[in-house]
């Protein structure tokens, strides 16, 4: 067993399990540049419903790190338990990366084998614009993100790029499903992906793309950056009073992204991130975790209902 970090109130033993890995290489450039580099691989596993403990969950990661010879083995001892994923800590500009197999996981009192593929890295081209040329020179951070919820690669595998005053970007990133998202969060913008796509547990957040195995550049859609306008309106409950203190969410479709308000004493909200072209349809009542649809009076005044109100805490 494993000891869990710090808790309040007592210690939990996890399981562990002896890992056997093989690292599978496309070409023999693969191989070269993967023999004797160490590479850090990383569980996860959640424990619920412990009494004791905040909301009945303990998250538990483990980390080993392993160097593999020149046929591609390794093997780590004693590993937690939990779905097994790759911390990617190569160069940005590697002209590999490495990744898991789908859904692949460390099983209690097992030997795991363990299969990491070697992938050429594709070099990605994007460019990103705004509705106002008067920001065209701004600079903004882009991330890349890879694969799904389901897929082998951690979120710590995540691409990074910065766009020039043209807003022209690249970066390296795994064929296969991609995100596109924009870090930098400039006021009075929102990015179009968030109103346009659905979604969804099997693509990384952002603007999807599709990259193709055995290419060596691939150009990504444009991102559009939307102007956003505010937009007031008013909670009211089942008798038509106010509702203070209250949070709101808002969505073009019930699908597509959010913006976010919370009342003031008489019940009025402000939502700022929304952009002109994807007006709000879809109002939702908080805390997040615990939504209820709101029922839409009036849109000019904006002024909604709660149908429930779930108590505040």
């Amino acid at each position: 067993t494993m000891i869990a970090p710090d808790l309040q109130k007592g210690v939990v033993l996890y399981p562990v399990s002896r890992v056997t890995g093989q690292i599978v290489a496309t070409n023999d450039a693969a191989s070269k540049f993967f023999n004797g580099r160490e590479l850090l691989l990383k569980t996860t596993t959640r424990n619920f419903g412990m009494k004791g403990m905040p909301r009945g969950t303990i998250k538990m990661e483990g980390f080993a790190r392993v160097t593999a010879d020149e046929k591609g083995r390794f093997e780590i001892p004693a590993m937690s338990a939990g779905r097994l994923t790759i911390v990617d800590q190569l160069p940005r500009d590697a002209s590999f990366r490495i990744k898991t197999e789908d859904r692949a996981a460390v099983r209690p009192g097992q030997v795991t084998e363990a299969k990491l593929t070697a992938f050429p890295t594709v070099l990605v081209r994007g460019r990103l614009t705004l509705d106002d040329p008067t920001e065209s020179k701004a600079r903004f951070s882009i991330g890349i993100r890879h694969g799904g919820s389901r897929s082998g690669v951690s979120r710590e595998l995540t691409a990074h790029a910065v766009t020039d005053d043209k807003g022209y970007f690249e970066a390296r990133v795994i064929p296969g499903k991609i995100g596109v998202n924009v870090n930098t969060v400039r006021e009075g913008f929102v990015p179009a992906y968030r109103f346009t796509q659905k979604w969804s547990s099997d693509w990384p957040l952002g603007q999807r793309s599709l990259v193709p195995t055995g290419a060596n550049t691939f150009d990504l859609p444009t991102i559009n950056l939307l102007a956003t306008t505010p937009i007031e309106g008013t909670l009211i409950d089942a008798n038509g009073k106010p509702i203070p203190n209250a949070e709101v969410y808002s969505r073009h479709t019930e699908m597509t992204g959010n913006d976010f308000a919370r009342t003031d004493d008489s019940g009025r909200f402000t939502l700022t991130r929304t952009p002109i072209a994807y007006p709000p349809r879809v109002f939702k009542i908080g805390p997040r975790n615990q939504l209820t649809r709101a029922q839409v009076v009036s849109m000019k005044p904006l002024k909604i209902r709660a149908t429930k109100l779930t108590p505040q805490k």
